[in-house]
């Protein structure tokens, strides 16, 4: 069944205006429609990777190690609760297997596969990531497992050559066991048409479509990408120059190709203004309390200080030293007589015991007994540092 989101062509202007410069040919496979509506659980199940791409933007604390995340939420083989809690979480309609390569941990894959399957059922949509050589029995355990859909990830040497490189039988294996069978690659700058080359044998085979990343600088990848001479795009992205231009180079081409094969060009701003936003929109909404509120980016906002006549916050700040009402909840500020020292906030509220706190700040042993003053919760000014000399006692300046 098609999706309705999965019908917008290359050609309208709205559409990349619309999903942030995202744009394809063809009809997109269930594993990009549901990243699109954030309905998509990221499932990192482990680092382990026997390959050592270039452009690889697997953080630090995750790659070349066998941890296990859930959407960043870390998670532990076998304990699956905290899986199945950030599924509900977010209201996922399914996974996407990633890591490092999954196929490392076929075993892991597959019992998380079943798990997933037995809570949410068979509609519940997988798929997986892998660029790693494995035995290809394996492809038949995640099929049976309940895995959907599996995206191979070729050397950038091999696009020319696909049918003598090791995904060629994977590739066809996928397919004669009915899984949807794509290739994602990240959209390299100057390697037009080494990609077109990869979609015209995608197609040959009868695979159901190639998906391009823009690529991205990030921490691990930084010092290789520069080294091999790309440059980011602007002063304001991690994006590298020339990625998109190959990517919409490569579906102008196989627009004129007219190639049955879905392919789509997932741009950089496509995944923080779409997907991500959308994943944090859905779990906004079935996690947020009564006094939280969310925002149009998905987070929440914890409180929110609107004034009812109309006065700017700005008053109130500058107020906050002679007014003896707090404008939030109403109750009465302690202010010092005069003005006070630079280093003392310029409102003080009486609270009974405390008298270490009056001691470490140099009070008056008389106004420590009386009193116990300690800094207000004015939200307009932060804790004070230390004084360097004694304030004066502090009295009430207001009724």
């Amino acid at each position: 069944m098609t999706h309705p989101l999965a019908t917008q062509p290359t050609d309208r202007p709205t559409a990349s205006e619309k999903y942030a410069g995202s744009r394809h040919v063809g009809v997109l496979p269930m594993g990009c429609v549901q990243c699109r509506e954030g309905a998509k659980l990221v499932l990192f199940v482990t680092g382990l990777c026997d390959k050592e791409c270039f452009y690889c933007p697997v953080s630090r604390d995750k790659m070349y190690r066998d941890v296990m995340f859930a959407n960043e939420r870390p998670i532990h083989p076998g304990r699956w609760d905290d899986l199945l809690d950030e599924c509900r979480l977010i209201g996922a309609k399914g996974a996407g297997i990633t890591g490092g390569d999954p196929m490392v941990v076929p075993d892991r894959v597959c019992e998380t596969l079943r798990v997933l399957k037995a809570e949410f059922g068979p509609s519940f949509h997988t798929h997986l990531y892998t660029s790693c050589a494995f035995d290809l029995d394996d492809i038949d355990r995640l099929k049976e497992a309940g895995l959907d859909e599996i995206r191979f990830h070729p050397e950038l040497r091999e696009y020319k050559d696909m049918e003598n490189s090791w995904h060629h039988a994977a590739i066809e294996r996928a397919l004669s066991v009915g899984l949807t069978t794509l290739c994602e690659i990240p959209a390299v700058p100057g390697k037009e048409d080494d990609i077109v080359a990869l979609a015209a044998y995608l197609d040959s085979v009868g695979a159901h479509g190639l998906n391009m990343n823009e690529l991205e600088f990030s921490d691990p990848n930084i010092a290789n990408l520069k080294r091999f001479g790309y440059t980011p795009r602007d002063d304001e992205s991690q994006r590298v120059a020339g990625s998109r231009e190959t990517g919409l180079a490569v579906l102008e081409a196989w627009k004129e190709r007219s190639g049955r094969m879905a392919v789509h060009f997932c741009s950089s701003p496509y995944k923080d203004a779409i997907q991500l936003m959308q994943r944090l929109r859905r779990r906004a909404e079935r996690t947020a309390r009564p006094f939280e509120e969310q925002s149009e980016e998905g987070t929440l906002l914890f409180g929110a200080v609107r004034s009812t006549s109309g006065e700017s916050p700005a008053n109130w700040r500058s107020g906050c030293g002679t007014t003896s009402r707090c404008p939030l909840s109403g109750s009465s500020w302690w202010t010092t007589a005069s003005r006070p020292p630079p280093p003392w906030p310029r409102c003080w509220r009486r609270r009974a015991g405390s008298p270490r706190w009056a001691r470490r700040r140099g009070f008056p042993r008389s106004t420590r007994r009386r009193t116990g003053l300690r800094s207000s919760a004015c939200p307009w000014w932060p804790r004070p540092p230390l004084p360097t000399s004694r304030p004066p006692a502090p009295v009430r300046a207001g009724p």
